[in-house]
């Protein structure tokens, strides 16, 4: 038997935040407990650098084997105050892995490494982030910045409909291949392209989703089943040419909810019944 147990701090924002918790274990029904493992947190305080009040600072965790604590690892992250570019107050900009701080720690040797700059701390970082001005990530940095990730974010058409896309996501990899992905309006996935190559006129790996008027997955059309798609001019319903005769597609049917079997009429059943149909 196991259980989560949770302590709180009070900020200098006057709210409450999670200041540790404890995993428990039991082994004789819970008539005794033994502490297994912590999870310390640690915030930004009022006038602190790389941070705003409130901003989680550290994420400490400790082991407990035999009543001896040891260190398991550790976190630590940086944000984007006021006035900076490429972020905003609250924005998160760095994390540290504990790889990273011992890392860190070994090139620092007796410095204080919490002072140190953004520059300085960027080489030792598993993850930064760059901004719009509509706070979405555009660029993200991983492994000490030496693999930079790219987004670019296109608006469709605005539709009560599931089969319009209403956003397009752009993602550029490090080795110049790409992946597209379009949703719509309850934020399900329409259509995914991934270019596998910097090279465009490399074969595009295409899945294609269809929904139901509920909102649900109906059909998913793997790629072997599509021969190819376009976006018209204006956004909206994308055009998606199939194979008739090869190809996999994967057919999700639900259940009714029945009075008997459920808590509210006219729900439907929290069952699905997935079929693959295969063209030979």
């Amino acid at each position: 038997m196991e259980e989560f147990r949770y302590s709180y701090i009070g900020c200098d924002d006057s709210l409450n935040r999670i200041q540790s918790i404890t995993l428990r274990r039991s082994t004789n029904g819970g008539l005794t407990w033994t502490n297994v493992q912590y999870a310390l947190y640690e915030y930004y305080g009022q006038g602190e650098d790389h941070g705003s009040v409130g901003d989680l600072k550290t994420v400490s965790r400790i082991g407990n084997v035999s009543n001896t604590l040891s260190g398991l690892g550790a976190d630590y992250y940086r944000y984007y105050k006021d006035g900076e570019q490429n972020g905003f107050r609250h924005g998160l900009k760095y994390i540290f892995k504990t790889g990273d701080l011992l890392k860190l720690f070994e090139a620092a040797a007796e410095e204080d490494w919490l002072s140190m700059t953004d520059m300085q701390m960027a080489p030792y970082a598993s993850m930064y982030f760059e901004y719009d001005n509509q706070r979405r990530v555009v660029k993200e940095k991983v492994d000490g910045g030496t693999q930079t990730f790219s987004f670019q974010y296109f608006m469709g058409s605005v539709s009560s409909s599931s089969s319009v896309w209403l956003s397009k996501t752009i993602e550029t990899l490090p080795d110049g291949s790409q992946k597209t992905i379009y949703t719509n309006k309850d934020g399900n996935i329409l259509l995914t392209s991934e270019q596998k190559s910097s090279n465009s006129n490399e074969p595009k790996i295409v899945n294609f989703y269809e929904y139901d008027l509920s909102g649900r997955e109906s059909q998913h059309f793997t790629p072997d089943a599509i021969n190819s798609y376009s976006e018209p001019i204006v956004p909206g319903l994308l055009t998606v040419n199939t194979f008739s005769d090869q190809g996999l597609i994967k057919v999700k049917e639900y259940y009714k909810g029945v009075a008997a079997c459920s808590l509210h009429r006219n729900s439907f059943a929290m069952f699905s019944i997935l079929s693959a149909l295969s063209r030979a």
